[in-house]
């Protein structure tokens, strides 16, 4: 490689004026690189889980919600009602929020006189200040199940402000600008934010903080290294040059390829920190050797170039192997990163080569220091240094067996790596974020939110809902699931205030009448979309570690694997034998005892997994008919009168006619049905009035049929709800009338009303058992079910963070060792050259073990920065080696001798950066202090596996190169 440096130093003005000309270039290129920290741009496009999670983020408006919580000691005040009309108004103006949602803009369904509207819980023209106003406006918000819990805590004093963010927002700085907007809309507030957005922008703000006031501290430990080791200006300035050089070219490079600053890109400075400044060290060290009594300056630059540019050029093209490897991760991300640090590499040993050695050439012949005359840039042989070199070739055996006892033991501490990193442990216990999230817990069930999209040719199939609000109930049971919701709470708190019916109706046509009033409403958005065809249970998860996400998701994907059918059939009661009505009856019962169950659950865990007592109770209400019963005629002798004396009556009645003779003779009707109606109205109304519109009889009849009927299943509810409340107050000693179970008091009155269904929903088995033969074509409503969100995509690539380390891990050796193999021309000697970097990387995960570190992206990243610089000190000292025992040393003496110079430079190498790194575990974020320790330690066994290990191995079994090197000398 002589050559080589000879043309640099020949050419020395061109590759200088070159190098200024393409740092200009690359200078301006790295001024436009962009930042992008949404991790959404990162996900493999192709894969199918990302896929879906994406489409299901554009099809229902958002795939995060993020939070800002108002914290109040009593929210319903006119003065913090205001703050949160304020807060809410204010964040929607922020650029990128496509919705600001709280109880100031939420819209409601209520009842108004007669009628059913659809308006804001609080009217917008004015905030009540009322205290009665007040007082009426907590009790319709914390007896809201849809709202307690999802925009105002159960305690009624924290609300919150859900944030949705435009699919193509910059979401860090939307979130950044929410932050502010809040804090300057309500100084004095007690203000919470949570969410990924929110998250992520405090991460980044931290670091940048962290990085504000830590890397003059690195810069000043690195100088003050450099500075006692080389005691000249020259040996701090010229390696801190090439990195600075480098990061500027890798930077350009990036934004030429297309590769953003990101979260992990941003660390390729650290990889040309590493490499970087090794390389020149490794340059100047060879040149300080050689300056003693030296004349001619740039002879002297022109011999140490020519020992190490060979060493440092393949160094780099081995780092950079190593961070390509990283290409086979499934993460856009890694991949980005791989790329960046490769480049980082291959460009700090560029310039390391050319730059440093040219420049060089122009300054004066300067020897090193006084001291270090007595061997020119090395260690004395009787130091550290070369006693490690005498220790490792005359106890070759006790070293490699040192190193044995290391693996086993690292080797064992594996298994102790948690595979999984709860982000918020990222955080100090105290921090904003930490305090953020314990509050949304604590009050709002959590802030990840996960997703179980229904689609079918219309989910708003009576079936279709039915297994939406069965899957409602059966989430509430599974442990950190909190406040399920779909479309199914907004269609029964609209079919209870318009039909006076808890729950979803079973027919299509009152669903379909109902959807008049809720189409095109924003507050359906969130939970159908606009074609009908897909529809999604949300709910949040309690945790943030990703352990017990991971168990929860996995215990709800089983749930819907095992639990529910892909398909389902509407059985009516008309048209069926006595012995199918007895079949579908039992099976109904058995239907709503398992809802009862599921809703009770949560408040009587130990209820058992059937219920026959509750079952037998069904069966009875269902198998009696209450319309002709004596108790039913006097509730509905009432209820004619109100319907005859209403403007909803269908038959003209004079001005001052007496409804109530007419109304206790319906009430004694022979059947309370249209004809029996009919009869009743024929014999008592005038004639003059059957004269003027004769068709209305038949309409008032149809319509005291379905009072009659509404009456009758009123009765039939309250009867079976009377024997289910006695039932749990005897053998559970059970009150549902006590606070904070409002919502559980809905979800039975719902249940419980199953026994008035004019439809049932089955299976196909069940289909098959109750009706006896196999359903038609055509009878069958089937659709997909499918869980997605954050937490499940996230945990899936957490789940490949292990076998994508160990088939990088597996790769990078594989290579290093070809490329070594090849350079040193034995496979050996190539295996040997890389056990340091096995050796550096099994250590680094052991310490990972001991110390509890989990396995999370940084890991992987340490990971790869260790193999590329350990690698790069084997290659350096090979060289050294070679080069002595070519010489004629032995190949103790060989072993001494390059430890004493080249291990000098990588021991310098090592220590400043090292330090440099360090610093970091000051840092306010837990992973840049794990960042900083695993880094410096990772140098540290790096550098001295290189200087242990690694001889102790060749002087045992002694490879072809070494062998050759010896024959060399001899000859």
């Amino acid at each position: 490689m002589q050559r080589l440096a000879d043309f640099i130093l020949r050419q020395r003005a061109a590759v200088l004026a070159a190098i200024v000309a393409l740092t200009l270039l690359l200078g301006y290129q790295a001024a436009k690189l962009r930042r992008d920290n949404d991790i959404f741009h990162f996900l493999p496009a192709g894969d199918p889980d990302v896929r879906f999670f994406m489409e299901t983020g554009e099809r229902f408006g958002s795939n995060f919600t993020n939070m800002v919580a108002l914290e109040t000691a009593d929210l319903f005040t006119a003065e913090n009602l205001k703050t949160l009309r304020e807060l809410t108004a204010a964040i929607e103006r922020v650029e990128g929020v496509t919705q600001s949602l709280s109880l100031t803009n939420v819209l409601d369904t209520r009842r108004n006189g007669d009628s059913v509207e659809i308006a804001q819980l609080i009217p917008p023209e004015a905030l009540p200040t009322q205290p009665n106003e007040l007082t009426l406006l907590r009790q319709a918000a914390l007896h809201n199940p849809n709202l307690a819990g999802s925009l105002v805590s159960e305690d009624g004093r924290t609300a919150l402000i859900a944030v949705s963010l435009a699919a193509d927002a910059d979401r860090e700085a939307a979130a950044r600008q929410v932050k502010a907007v809040a804090r300057q809309t309500a100084p004095k507030a007690k203000l919470y934010f949570g969410g990924y957005a929110m998250v992520m922008d405090s991460m980044q703000e931290m670091i940048n903080a962290d990085m504000t006031r830590l890397i003059p501290i690195t810069v000043a430990v690195v100088i003050l290294v450099l500075f006692l080791g080389f005691g000249s200006a020259r040996g701090v300035l010229l390696p801190l040059a090439v990195v600075a050089l480098a990061n500027g070219w890798t930077l350009g490079l990036m934004s030429l390829a297309g590769i953003p600053l990101t979260l992990l890109t941003s660390l390729a400075p650290v990889v040309i920190v590493a490499t970087g400044a090794s390389a020149g060290i490794y340059v100047l060290g060879r040149y300080y050797e050689g300056s003693v009594d030296a004349t001619d300056q740039r002879a002297v630059v022109a011999a140490a170039l020519g020992k190490v540019n060979g060493p440092i050029l393949l160094s780099g093209l081995a780092a950079a192997l190593g961070f390509l490897a990283l290409l086979i991760a499934p993460m856009t991300l890694f991949k980005q990163f791989g790329v960046a640090a490769a480049l980082g590499s291959l460009v700090s040993a560029l310039l390391s080569v050319t730059f440093l050695p040219a420049l060089l050439s122009y300054l004066p012949l300067r020897p090193a220091r006084p001291f270090l005359r007595r061997r020119p840039f090395a260690a004395p042989e009787n130091g550290l240094l070369g006693r490690l070199g005498r220790l490792a070739s005359e106890r070759s055996l006790a070293v490699l067996l040192v190193a044995l006892a290391l693996v086993l033991t690292a080797g064992a501490l594996l298994a102790r790596i948690p595979l999984y990193a709860d982000l918020m442990t990222y955080f100090p216990p105290a921090s904003e974020t930490r305090v953020s999230e314990a509050l949304l817990r604590d009050k709002f069930g959590g802030s990840q939110f996960f997703f179980v999209n229904f689609q079918a040719k219309d989910v708003r199939d009576p079936v279709v809902l039915d297994q939406m609000d069965r899957l409602m109930k059966r989430l509430r049971s599974v442990p950190g699931v909190n406040y399920p919701q779909s479309i199914v709470d907004v269609v029964a708190l609209l079919n209870r205030l318009m039909h006076g019916e808890p729950g979803v109706p079973d027919s299509r046509e009152k669903i379909d009448n109902l959807w008049f009033f809720l189409q095109g409403q924003k507050m359906i958005a969130p939970f159908i979309d606009k074609d009908t065809q897909n529809a999604v249970v949300q709910a949040r998860l309690g945790a943030s570690d990703p352990r017990v996400l991971a168990s929860s998701l996995t215990t709800i994907q089983d749930l819907l694997d095992r639990e529910f059918p892909r398909e389902g059939f509407a059985v009516p009661w008309t048209g069926l034998t006595g012995e199918q009505r007895d079949a579908l009856r039992q099976y109904q019962a058995k239907h709503l005892a398992e809802k009862i169950r599921l809703d009770l659950r949560p408040v009587l865990p130990d209820l058992p997994a059937e219920l026959p007592a509750v079952e037998r109770l069904l069966v009875e209400a269902m198998s009696t008919s209450t319309a002709l019963e004596s108790g039913l005629r006097q509730p509905f002798r009432k209820i004619a009168a109100h319907y005859l004396s209403g403007a909803d009556c269908d038959i003209p009645l004079p001005e001052n006619f007496d409804a109530e003779p007419l109304a206790e003779a319906l009430s004694l009707a022979e059947t309370f049905t249209a004809p029996g109606f009919a009869v009743v109205l024929q014999a008592k109304l005038p004639p003059a009035v059957l004269q003027e519109d004769p068709d209305s009889v038949s309409f008032a009849a149809d319509a005291l049929a379905n009072l009659a009927a509404g009456a009758a299943n009123e009765q039939r509810y309250q009867r079976v709800q009377s024997k289910l409340l006695g039932w749990l107050a005897d053998d559970y000693r059970f009150k549902l009338d006590q606070p904070g179970r409002e919502r559980l008091a809905a979800d039975l009155r719902a249940d419980l009303w199953g026994v008035n269904a004019q439809h049932v929903f089955a299976d196909r088995e069940n289909y098959r058992r109750i009706l006896g033969r196999e359903p038609a074509d055509g009878e069958a409503v089937r659709w997909e079910i499918k869980l997605t969100g954050w937490p499940v995509v996230s945990g899936k690539f957490d789940a490949r963070l292990l076998p994508v380390q160990l088939e990088m891990l597996a790769l990078v050796l594989a290579v290093l060792w070809i490329l070594l193999a090849l350079y040193l021309r034995s496979p050996l000697g190539g295996l040997l050259a890389v056990s340091p970097a096995a050796l550096t990387v099994l250590i680094h995960f052991g310490v990972m073990g001991a110390l509890g570190f989990p396995l999370d992206n940084s890991a992987v990243m340490i990971s790869g920065i260790a193999l590329g610089i350990s690698v790069g000190y084997a290659i350096v000292f090979t060289a050294r080696l070679r080069e002595e025992a070519a010489a004629g040393a032995s190949p103790a003496g060989a072993t001494v001798r390059a430890l004493t110079t080249t291990g000098r430079a990588i021991s310098m190498s090592a220590l400043s950066v090292a330090l440099g790194f360090l610093v970091l575990v000051f840092s306010e974020m837990t992973p840049q202090k794990r960042f900083g320790l695993l880094i410096a330690l990772a140098l540290v066994v790096a550098a001295a596996a290189t200087f242990t290990v690694y001889p102790a191995a060749l002087g045992r079994l002694r490879p072809r190169w070494l062998r050759d090197a010896a024959r060399g000398s001899k000859s």
